[in-house]
């Protein structure tokens, strides 16, 4: 388990606006991007940032598995849903962010 690719994330996470965050694509207009999206507008080099998509991916599945009983989903999911138990709120921001201190919380 490492914390340094969720806290690098979170990190990227916090100073955009809630407004920015979009549901079931990628990237979108006017800086509008899901979770991974963002992640990949604000590091410029591709192979650094698919490597921090693709470790958060990993982490966070294996988090959601193993410490809350929920499986077959990651991040992603946490982005584009709002039914998955512990992850409710109405705002993509929100739950996004609540994941991963609770990630780094448990160790993740």
């Amino acid at each position: 388990m490492r914390t340094i690719e969720t806290e690098q994330v979170l990190d990227i996470i916090k100073p955009i606006p809630s407004d920015k965050f979009i549901k079931n694509r990628f990237l979108g207009n006017d800086g509008e991007s899901c979770v991974l999206g963002h992640i990949y507008r604000t590091i410029c080099d591709n192979n650094i940032s698919i490597g921090i998509i693709s470790s958060i991916r990993r982490l966070s599945k294996d988090y959601l598995e193993k410490k809350c009983n929920i499986f077959h989903i990651d991040i992603t999911s946490i982005n584009d849903r709002s039914d998955i138990k512990g992850y409710t709120q109405d705002d993509i921001k929100t739950r996004v962010v609540k994941l991963l201190e609770d990630m780094i919380e448990n160790g993740y």
